[in-house]
This record gives C-alpha cells, sequence and structure tokens, in this order.
C-alpha cells in the first residue's frame, strides 16, 4: 500500500479533535476552516511498535512504508495504541471507525460503491466483500440512501461466482439500487484489439489448497504472480499448518528456479487475454459519472496504484472512501491530496505485512474518528 504524503493537523488541536488532513471528500460536503499544516509523521514512527498479543507479526514490520501518513487502521484494533510512540505521533484507528466515519459524508442518494479486482466476492474476512458491503449498505441506507454498486473482475472463470455470491445474498441485493458485475481488467492504455494479456500460476504444478487464492493472483505483470507466490506460500506458510513440508521444498524449488532462469517462465505462467477498460471506460460502462462515485476500493495485484492514478485524474473523482492494495512506494494519492480543492487524510491499513492498504478519506472525517 502506498503512504500518502502531507499531513494535515489543526492548528492547536492535535488534543482538541480539529484535526485535519489531506484526503478524499465529496466535493459539496468537506470545507474544511481551520486547515493547518502539521508536523509529518515519519516511517520511523513504525519502528518501535508492540508486538500484537497472539500474532507473530507486529505493526513494526510496516516500517518498510516511506512518506507521511495521518492515521494507521486495523481491522482487528490491536493495542497497539499503548505503544507511546504510537500515541505521540500517528493515530491507530479501528477499519470500523474509519469506515464509518467516512460513509458519514455520503450525501448522493443513488451513491456508486466501486469494487476492482472483487476475485470471487468471497471473502469470509470481516472487513471484506459480501460482510463489508453489508455494513457499509446497511449505514447508507439508516439515513435513506440506496447505492449502486459495480464489482468489476477481470478473470472470466471468477464471473459466474461473482453471480453466485450476489445471488446468495438476498440481503445486501435487496438494499441495493442496483449492483452490476463487469468482466473486465482496467487499465491506464488499453491495446487497440480491447483485450490485455494476464499471466497466471500453472495450477497443475501447485498444491490444490491454493488453488483459490492462486488464482487471484494473475496480473498483467509477469512478475507478480511469483513474487506473491514466494510471499504469501513460501515465506509465510512454511512451517505452518497449511502445507507440508514436501509441498513447500517444491514450491520453493519452482520459485528459485523461475527466479534464476533456470525454469522457462512459460513452464510456471499461463497466458491469458481479457476485456480491457480505462477508468474512464469503465464509468461509461456503468452509466456513471466521477464525482457520483462515493466509494472506491481496488485489488488489481500490482497495478492498483497505476489505476487509482487514472481514477485522480478524472474531473470531479472526490469519493468518501479511498483503498487500494498497494506496496507503499510513490503514492499518487500525495500529489492528489495536496493539490486538490478538497481536503483528504491519508491511511495505512497496516494489519499484516505485505497485506496493507493505501486508504484515503476526507479530512473531516478523520477528525470525528479522534
Amino acid at each position: 500500500k502506498q503512504p500518502a504524503a502531507g499531513v494535515v493537523v489543526a492548528a492547536a488541536a492535535f488534543v482538541a479533535a480539529t484535526l485535519i488532513a489531506a484526503m478524499p471528500a465529496a466535493a459539496t460536503a468537506f470545507v474544511a476552516a481551520t486547515l493547518i499544516a502539521a508536523t509529518p509523521v515519519r516511517a520511523s514512527s513504525c519502528h518501535s511498535c508492540a508486538q500484537a498479543p497472539g500474532s507473530n507479526k507486529s505493526f513494526g514490520e510496516c516500517q518498510q512504508f516511506r512518506g507521511d501518513l495521518d492515521f494507521l487502521a486495523s481491522p482487528t484494533r490491536r493495542t497497539l495504541g499503548d505503544a507511546a510512540s504510537w500515541r505521540r505521533s500517528i493515530p491507530l484507528l479501528s477499519m470500523e471507525k474509519v469506515i464509518s466515519s467516512a460513509v458519514t459524508g455520503i450525501q448522493l442518494m443513488q451513491p456508486w460503491l466501486v469494487h476492482i479486482g472483487c476475485n470471487e466476492f468471497g471473502n469470509s474476512n470481516e472487513w471484506t466483500d459480501t460482510k463489508l458491503y453489508l455494513k457499509v449498505v446497511a449505514q447508507l441506507n439508516a439515513t435513506g440512501l440506496k447505492p449502486r454498486l459495480a464489482l468489476v473482475e477481470p478473470q472470466p472463470w471468477n464471473i459466474p461466482q461473482i453471480h453466485s455470491k450476489l445471488h446468495q445474498s438476498s440481503q445486501l441485493r435487496s438494499s441495493l439500487f442496483s449492483v452490476q458485475v463487469v468482466h473486465a481488467a482496467i487499465a491506464a492504455d488499453c491495446p487497440a484489439s480491447g483485450g490485455l494479456v494476464m499471466h497466471g500460476l500453472n495450477e497443475s504444478l501447485l498444491p490444490a489448497v491454493y488453488l483459490p487464492i492462486i488464482r487471484a493472483w494473475a496480473s498483467t505483470n509477469h512478475r507478480h504472480p511469483l513474487n506473491a507466490l514466494y510471499g504469501f506460500a513460501v515465506r509465510e506458510n512454511c512451517g505452518g499448518s497449511i502445507l507440508s513440508p514436501s509441498e513447500c521444498g517444491k514450491l520453493k524449488k519452482l520459485y528459485t528456479a523461475a527466479r534464476s532462469g533456470n525454469l522457462d517462465t512459460r513452464t510456471i505462467l499461463h497466458r491469458f487475454e481479457v476485456p480491457c477498460m480505462s477508468p474512464k471506460k469503465l464509468l461509461e460502462e456503468i452509466n456513471a459519472v466521477p464525482h457520483h462515485v462515493a466509494w472506491l476500493n481496488v485489488d488489481a495485484e500490482g497495478l492498483a496504484k497505476e489505476i487509482v492514478g487514472e481514477f485522480l485524474k478524472l474531473a470531479g473523482f472526490a469519493p468518501q472512501f479511498l483503498m487500494y492494495e498497494q506496496g507503499p512506494s510513490s503514492s499518487p494519492l500525495t500529489s492528489w491530496a495536496a493539490n486538490s480543492s478538497h481536503r483528504y487524510a491519508i491511511g495505512l491499513e497496516c494489519d499484516n505485512p505485505g497485506e496493507d492498504n493505501m486508504i484515503a478519506v476526507p479530512a473531516k472525517a478523520l477528525a470525528l474518528m479522534r
């Protein structure tokens, strides 16, 4: 995920709750009055975080991000707030609070919630897929709003699964004004043919237990599936209960051979072509305009930063909540947040190393979270 720059804190009120940062807000909703540039919070603040109880990972491992942030978010609301270094520098918030505060600012009667890269739409984690949107939509319904949902997925074998999940969740369907499933990859520049080549791992070479996850690693970047294989399967799960020692050994050899050039990547990767759309074309496809997008969630297997960057160029684009899965290098949110006519705060969902998300929410929403 990418860190954002431009932390903004309200004048005398780090303590008094007039903190404001650079984050996405809807055009009409956020005119921040007392904005004052604040002291940036550096990545070094992450280095001395407490170990999360019951976990073999600590927030200190989020130190790989660079730049300045306004907040950190945790799906599990880990007890990192007890770490003095965090209390002094940057707030740690629950995802529930972040999302709820951001959604409060949505005022359009039929706002668009756009999810790019929803895979099978079957993740059972509390703040993903069906469970996530049930919460968000319920909050909007309570204020008389009935949102539209667009689920965008490039991999053709996932499309029937998405429809199946939607069919199973009558509660979600009935709470929405409409829902559209779009089969396409989103990219800044689509080939003239209209199709985009993606690369996925050869499933016949890998343990069956990983098949649902392996399919999610397909990307237009042929290196991404190999890096995902190493990061998730080898580094994180070898020695655990998911993979046997023999399976671990097989995966390590496969990865090492492919990376060293001793194995033709065409042996481990397969290519397939999918429809391609630019962000502008996607909005035209679902009959939306940029300022109607109140929520954007992007998980595009290594390409999320580029996709978000293209959305940020669209005139009128000012969502109440923006999240994308991307390691923190140079974030497109940084210059956007600094130059936008609205005020935004930038955060990082930093729960498990390598699985964090960049988040942008209205500065006014962040003030409500304090």
